[in-house]
């Protein structure tokens, strides 16, 4: 995931803040460098405007909560009264941004933050938004070109439908992945004998 991708370049690299993930690869709702600073993040790992303090205990899940629900159901585009019609975000039960927004004929996707992703506002169709795999290949890529030359940086391989390939391969060693893109257990060799991964099918 993302935060594993920072927090793997973090331990290489050394640094004063290396970001802290959950079991599930995500983000820890709060973050923490060395000194003591301590901050709440969103899902994307941004900071969240007011929580950073010095000591003392953090509870950052209310915090997270009332962001969350700021952003994505109580912001709107556009107000109720609007003159085009009243545009505004189609949110999940969870307060998450939809990942396709439509208005009358047009649908497009959008990022966590509710920001359309460039080039795919579609008519009359819903668009086929950047998969799971598709979203963390992009990510590998811009952090790989953030770092010096010749930083090992793992990119997921994808599969034309946007899932992950059932091979992946990082530096010198190659494995097996699920459908959720997680190495499979006994599956790693070197990269001159690679597995013969199967794909593996939905349950």
């Amino acid at each position: 995931t993302k935060c594993e991708v920072e927090r793997f370049t973090a331990e290489q690299f050394g640094g004063v803040f290396t970001v802290s993930c959950d079991e599930n690869g995500n983000y820890h709702p709060i973050q923490c460098q060395r000194g003591g600073q301590c901050w709440c993040v969103d899902s994307s790992g941004l900071e969240i405007f007011g929580t950073r303090q010095q000591g003392g205990t953090l509870d950052c899940e209310p915090v997270v909560i009332n962001h969350m629900f700021s952003v994505a159901e109580k912001q709107q585009w556009y107000s109720p009264s609007s003159p085009i019609g009243g545009l505004c975000t189609a949110c999940s039960e969870a307060g998450d941004y939809e990942e396709v927004q439509c208005y009358k004929a047009e649908c497009w996707c959008v990022d966590p933050q509710g920001r359309e992703a460039s080039g795919s506002r579609v008519q009359g169709k819903k668009p086929r938004c950047p998969s799971r795999c598709e979203k963390e290949q992009e990510r590998a890529k811009v952090l790989k070109a953030s770092l010096p030359a010749g930083s090992q940086v793992f990119i997921p391989s994808c599969a034309a439908d946007g899932g992950f390939r059932p091979l992946q391969c990082a530096g010198k060693s190659c494995f097996c992945v699920d459908l959720d893109g997680k190495e499979i257990p006994g599956t790693s060799s070197s990269f001159h004998l690679r597995p013969s991964c199967k794909p593996c099918s939905p349950p």
